[in-house]
C-alpha cells in the first residue's frame, strides 16, 4: 500500500495543497511550526478519521485572515491498495451550530470512497498508516487509557468488527453507568443489572481477546526488531494485562487470524472469568457508581531487561521502544492484511543518538513507504538519504528539493 497523492483544502496552516508522494522514502525537512507534523496527522486521518493531537477537531479546520474558523476542511488521498487505486475524501464542516469562532462548533464530517458517501465507520482502515509522534514515548510513562487507545486505534484499522464493538462497548458502558448512580441513589434496582451485564460481557470478552491477540503479535515481532535498535544489549516484552484474567499467560499462544482468535469457543473462557469478575464487583460497583470490571479498565506493560519499563528507562530508551512498537504494528498489520501499511515517522531522530539512529534506519529498509519530517538533514543518517525524496516545507508550502 502506498499515498499516491494528498490533497488538503482549508487544513490547519495548508490553505492549498495538492502533493504527489513516491513509494519508498520521503522526507520532509523545515523548521518547527512550519506544517511537518500536519502532514502526517492528515495522512494519519485518512487512515483512523481521528486525529493524534487533538480531540477537539475544529481545530484542524484553517483560518481566515481575520482569524474566524472557515467553513471547512478536505483532506483527499489517492492511494493503492494491492493492485487497485482508491481515491478517500473527507471533508469537515464548521456547521451552522458552531459560534463564530467554533470555540463551541459542531463539526459533522463526511466520506467519500471513490466518489460514493460512506458511512464513517466504513473507511477507517481503507487506507492504513501507522504513525510515531514524539508524545508517543507517554505510551511507557503515560496513564492506562493512552495505552488502551493505541490497542483500540490499531485493531480498529485492522477489523470493521472490533471498531463497531468498541463503540457498541463503550455506548453499553455508559448506560450501566448510569444505571448504577441509579441503584445506589436506590432510584433502581440491582436486579436491572442483569441485561447490561451480558451485553459488557459479551462485548467485553470479545475486546479483551483482541487486545490480547494484538498484544500476542506485537511482542513476537518485537523480540525480531527491538534487538535491532539495541545491538542485543537489551530485551524487550510487552504484556496485556486484564483484571479478569486470571492466567494472562495461558492466553499468550494466540496465533493464525484475529477472527480465529475470537470464535465462540476462543472467547469461552474469557467470557466466563468476565461475567465471574462482574458478579463478584457488584457491590463495589454499586457503591462507587461505576464499571470496575471489564476491558475499559486493562492495560499493558512493557517490561525492559526485567524490569518496569516506565520506571528503569531513559528518554531514549522509551524513544526506541515506541518505534520499535510501531514497526511491531506495521509488519504485523503486513502479515495478517497482506497490505503495508504506510509508516509515518515524525521528528524521529531528534532524541536518538547516532548508533540507535543507524540501527533505526536499518529497520526501515525494505517498508514499501515510509514518510519522515525532520527539523535537519544532518540529524538523518546519510545512508538515509541515498535514495530518498526530500522536501522542505515552509509556512503551509511544500517545495520538491533538487537532487532529491
Amino acid at each position: 500500500m502506498h499515498l499516491r497523492r494528498l490533497e488538503l483544502g482549508n487544513y490547519r496552516n495548508y490553505a492549498r495543497l495538492e502533493l504527489p508522494l513516491q513509494s519508498g522514502l520521503v522526507v520532509f525537512m523545515g523548521s518547527n511550526a512550519q506544517g511537518k507534523t500536519n502532514l502526517l496527522e492528515a495522512i494519519n486521518y485518512l487512515a483512523t478519521l481521528k486525529s493524534p493531537i487533538t480531540s477537539a477537531e475544529r481545530q484542524l479546520i484553517g483560518l481566515a485572515p481575520d482569524d474566524s474558523l472557515l467553513p471547512y476542511t478536505a483532506i483527499v488521498g489517492d492511494f493503492t491498495r494491492g493492485n487497485e487505486n482508491h481515491t478517500l475524501e473527507l471533508t469537515l464542516m464548521n456547521t451552522p451550530e458552531s459560534d463564530a469562532d467554533g470555540s463551541r462548533g459542531i463539526v459533522r464530517k463526511q466520506a467519500r470512497l471513490d466518489g460514493q458517501v460512506q458511512r464513517l465507520i466504513d473507511c477507517v482502515g481503507c487506507f492504513m498508516a501507522v504513525l510515531f509522534l514524539p508524545k508517543d514515548v507517554n505510551l511507557i510513562t503515560g496513564s492506562p487509557g493512552e495505552r488502551r487507545r493505541y490497542l483500540d486505534i490499531s485493531l480498529c484499522q485492522q477489523s470493521r468488527r472490533y471498531c463497531r464493538a468498541l463503540s457498541q462497548y463503550n455506548r453499553i458502558l455508559g448506560q450501566r453507568n448510569a444505571l448504577l448512580h441509579q441503584i445506589r441513589e436506590r432510584r433502581a434496582s440491582a436486579h436491572e443489572l442483569e441485561f447490561w451485564d451480558e451485553q459488557i460481557v459479551e462485548l467485553g470478552a470479545f475486546l479483551s481477546a483482541a487486545r490480547v491477540w494484538l498484544c500476542a503479535g506485537l511482542d513476537a515481532r518485537l523480540q525480531d526488531i527491538y534487538p535491532g535498535l539495541s545491538e542485543g544489549r537489551e530485551t524487550l516484552q510487552l504484556r496485556y494485562a486484564a483484571r479478569v484474567l486470571d492466567d494472562t499467560e495461558a492466553h499468550w499462544n494466540m496465533a493464525g487470524s484475529l477472527d480465529e482468535a475470537t470464535t465462540p469457543s476462543a472467547l469461552a473462557e474469557i467470557t466466563q472469568q468476565l461475567r465471574q469478575a462482574l458478579q463478584s464487583a457488584q457491590a463495589e460497583e454499586i457503591a462507587r457508581g461505576m464499571t470496575v470490571v471489564g476491558p475499559h479498565r486493562d492495560d499493558l506493560r512493557f517490561t525492559l531487561n526485567d524490569a518496569d519499563a516506565a520506571e528503569m528507562s531513559s528518554r531514549g530508551q522509551q524513544r526506541s521502544i515506541v518505534v520499535a512498537l510501531k514497526l511491531a504494528e506495521a509488519h504485523l498489520i503486513h502479515a495478517h492484511s497482506g497490505e503495508s501499511p504506510v509508516v509515518l515517522l515524525d521528528d524521529i531522530f531528534s532524541e536518538l543518538d547516532h548508533d540507535r539512529a543507524r540501527l533505526l534506519v536499518s529497520q526501515l529498509r525494505g517498508i514499501e513507504q515510509v514518510l519522515i519530517s525532520t527539523t535537519d538533514l544532518n540529524a538523518c543518517d546519510l545512508s538515509l538519504l541515498e535514495h530518498a525524496h526530500v522536501y522542505e516545507v515552509v509556512a503551509g508550502h511544500v517545495i520538491a528539493l533538487a537532487g532529491h
